[in-house]
């Protein structure tokens, strides 16, 4: 009931999303839209948390972005069968957080494309290996990052952010 009393407020924004984060519309048919749901709302009580102003702006687009994009590759019901974790999960949402970041101009030339396709390809080897997250194989993943992603401070973090949790 909660949810659906919700939805319609939640639900305006996807169109916006969307432009930017083009996996937002196959994120909508997972779990009967609920991960999209639970990233909203998120996003709403961080934003309207008292602790949130006490932050720099670089620190709240830090904390925006990661909460949008932490879920955005998790795959859920019907890809999942019901009651079942998203073991690529991680892997998932870097790959897809790095095509975010990708597709923004202010971002793209903020690191090396070589070095970036490297990460891509080193996490989606990870899924077609069926790593499950591991600290030795996610470290391995975060020292590329901070190389692929060394003139970005913003970008490395929000992708850290997003792989770990």
């Amino acid at each position: 009931v909660y949810k659906r009393q919700q939805y319609p407020f939640f639900s305006q924004f996807y169109p916006e999303i969307e432009k930017t984060v083009p996996k937002w519309a196959w994120l909508k048919t997972q779990y009967e839209g609920h991960i999209c749901f639970h990233i909203l709302r998120m996003l709403y009580c961080i934003l309207n948390d008292e602790d949130y102003n006490q932050f720099t702006s670089e620190e709240q687009n830090i904390i925006k972005w990661t909460v949008i994009l932490h879920d955005i590759a998790k795959r859920g019901f019907p890809s999942v069968p019901k009651g079942q974790r998203d073991p690529a999960h991680p892997y998932n949402s870097g790959v897809a957080t790095l095509d975010v970041f990708n597709s923004l101009p202010e971002l793209r030339d903020s690191f090396s494309q070589s070095k970036l396709r490297r990460l891509k390809n080193k996490l989606k080897q990870s899924i077609i290996d069926d790593y499950k997250p591991d600290k030795e194989e996610l470290g391995k993943i975060l020292e590329m990052a901070k190389d692929a992603l060394k003139e970005s401070y913003f970008c490395f973090t929000v992708f850290k952010l997003c792989l770990l949790y």
